[in-house]
């Protein structure tokens, strides 16, 4: 096993214990970790999770394998997630891997699947997979996509610095008390 998936499983599970101290990573602002391909085979099922040691805290196998699926369900399939990052891989990524991911992740939510969760979030995250391998998969069709995703990059707008409040503005003669 590579640090990189060792470290992404680490990862994977203090993301579980509380997602919140990962906002960048939840809300698309962090690169992907490496490794993503193995928390894929994990969660659904084709590699065994190994329990052992995650720092000094002892992490049984189904724990792992839970907190693989809540990475993939939190992180890779964000509302805000682009096609990339819906099947774990980097904008330059391999068409071979891009493959395998998608074949992973139907694996894990395709509806039909015995152990896909009954309350339709299986199907729309299988249409959301689908989709997004439908876009990578032909080089013609993920040119446009990439070239459409660099439009849309340049037409964000850039953060502005914060607003101040009124009380706090240069040349502010009084303050307002806290409780107003």
């Amino acid at each position: 096993m590579s640090g990189g998936a060792a470290d992404c499983v680490s990862l994977a599970i203090a993301f579980h214990q509380a997602p919140g101290r990962f906002s960048d990573l939840l809300h698309g602002r962090a690169e992907l970790p490496e490794g993503i391909g193995r928390l894929l085979r994990l969660a659904g099922g084709a590699e065994p999770a190994a329990e052992g040691l995650n720092g000094q805290a002892f992490v049984p196998a189904a724990e792992i394998r839970q907190a693989a699926r809540f990475f993939i369900e939190r992180v890779l399939l964000a509302h805000e997630a682009d096609h990339y990052r819906v099947l774990g891989v980097r904008p330059d990524a391999s068409l071979d891997e891009i493959k395998e991911h998608h074949r992973l992740l139907m694996r894990l939510f395709h509806p039909d699947r015995e152990g896909a969760a009954g309350d339709g979030w299986s199907e729309a995250f299988a249409t959301r997979i689908n989709l997004a391998y439908t876009a990578l998969r032909q080089p013609r069709a993920r040119a446009a996509y990439d070239a459409a995703r660099r439009q849309a990059q340049k037409q964000q707008p850039r953060p502005s610095a914060p607003r101040r409040r009124p009380e706090e503005r240069e040349g502010a003669g009084f303050r307002l008390p806290p409780a107003v």
